[in-house]
């Protein structure tokens, strides 16, 4: 029967058995800032196997497509088109080979071998194993440095070059993944010690980082876990922490490192900062250009602002953004960064197309919403935990642009797993 539960059938051919492999392993190495030729070959052999294998299990018709799909392929035409005929194409297109072309194998990797929830477990496997594989190796790395320089303790280089480059930013999603693993999938004894030390450690080094946003959206995704769970007196439990850490933060000073997450606590930080200015300024390069932007990719936002004038604009205004932009970013190609999901999108591919991107991710929620309401099996699991996931990924883009990268990859696997899905039939199991 189309609707139970069954192990995958996925080894008719050794095409299929390849690309199955290929997709687990491509998404092993997201977590991983490094490694991008081995990421590379692994999405060549997927696109070989997509294109040449044989599609029995999937029928490309206008009829079969999930509307999410249909939007994603909507989204794609019109990021193409804006691309081709905006101001700065052979960028755009670089960065759609670079950045865009991933996303789309994943999405449609999951489509073609996610046939039930052991499929789409597997996926999650794959991207928390190598999370957890990141998250010790980063913390043994920055052990060994410190014993390497105890004369002179410091932080070593965060830069994304750096082991743990980036780190925080990875775990904005990836613990919050990581914990819905450890809490609904049975595990190993030793494999559930091993990932729930690797929680502690995680959380160690998003502290040792510096970094508050991703420590507030890991907050906010226990409490959906928790929440999800019904665990209301741990809920009350964390609540009570949150206050007593936040006024012993105000109260008492522990030092420069904890003074930044003493600021979480004030309104200030979310009212008046830097990054309001820096978005307000992104807001006024992207309103000549509002329905269909300068085309993919951020990184050519300096060369937007020099380009349009607004060096001597804001140069004129009271409220100078330009010191915003120094002279050695605006020169430079990837230092301007809007530092939000949605400006981000409305600056590269306009209001069309945010509306589609907005519209694409509300049909995937549905999706995720629909299995919760119609199945109680293991399928349920998987789509709690991904929509958790995808609300965390929500949370971090409000302060930054995770529209292309790892984090984008990853969320762009879980829509397609939660589209595959609701149409296999699995969802009713």
């Amino acid at each position: 029967m189309p609707n139970q539960e069954i192990r995958p059938s996925l080894w008719r051919g050794s095409h299929e058995q390849a690309g199955y492999f290929l997709w687990l392993g491509l998404l092993f190495l997201q977590p991983f800032n490094r490694y991008g030729a081995i990421k590379l070959l692994l999405l060549l052999g997927l696109i070989g196997v997509l294109v040449f294998g044989r599609w029995t299990h999937m029928r490309w018709t206008h009829e079969h497509l999930a509307a999410p799909t249909k939007v994603g392929i909507l989204l794609l035409v019109w990021a193409v088109a804006v691309s081709l005929f905006g101001p700065y194409p052979l960028d755009s297109i670089d960065a759609l080979r670079k950045e865009m072309l991933i996303q789309i194998v994943l999405f449609a990797a999951a489509l073609r071998f996610v046939k039930n929830s052991e499929n789409a477990w597997a996926a999650l496997t794959s991207i928390t194993f190598g999370y957890v594989l990141v998250t010790f190796a980063s913390f043994g790395w920055l052990g060994n440095y410190w014993l390497d320089n105890r004369e002179v303790p410091h932080l070593p280089g965060r830069s994304h070059d750096a082991l743990w480059g980036g780190y925080p930013a990875t775990a904005g999603i990836c613990l919050p993944l990581l914990l819905g693993w450890l809490i609904w999938r049975p595990q190993h004894p030793i494999v559930r010690v091993a990932g729930w030390l690797s929680v502690l450690a995680a959380f160690g080094l998003i502290i040792m980082y510096g970094s508050r946003t991703p420590l507030l959206v890991v907050a906010l995704s226990i409490f959906l876990l928790l929440i999800a769970k019904r665990l209301w007196k741990l809920v009350a439990v964390l609540l009570i922490l949150v206050v007593v850490v936040g006024v012993s933060l105000e109260t008492t000073a522990f030092g420069p490192q904890t003074a930044r997450y003493a600021s979480l606590f004030q309104t200030k930080t979310y009212v008046k900062n830097e990054r309001n200015m820096l978005w307000a300024a992104v807001w006024d390069v992207s309103q000549d250009r509002l329905l269909t932007g300068y085309g993919y990719g951020w990184k050519k936002l300096a060369w937007a602002i020099r380009d349009g004038g607004y060096v001597s604009r804001w140069e004129q205004e009271k409220n100078n953004l330009l010191k915003l932009f120094p002279p050695e970013v605006l020169q430079s190609y990837g230092k301007a960064n809007p530092h939000n999901y949605f400006l981000q999108v409305v600056f590269e591919i306009g209001l069309v197309g945010f509306g589609l991107v907005l519209i694409f991710w509300s049909l995937v929620a549905h999706q995720g919403l629909v299995i919760l309401r119609q199945t109680r099996s293991d399928t349920r699991s998987f789509a709690l935990v991904a929509l958790i996931g995808l609300s965390a990924y929500a949370f971090s883009n409000i302060t930054n642009g995770h529209w292309v990268g790892m984090l984008a990859n990853i969320s762009v696997t879980l829509a397609g797993c939660l589209v595959a899905l609701r149409n296999s039939g699995t969802s009713n199991a």
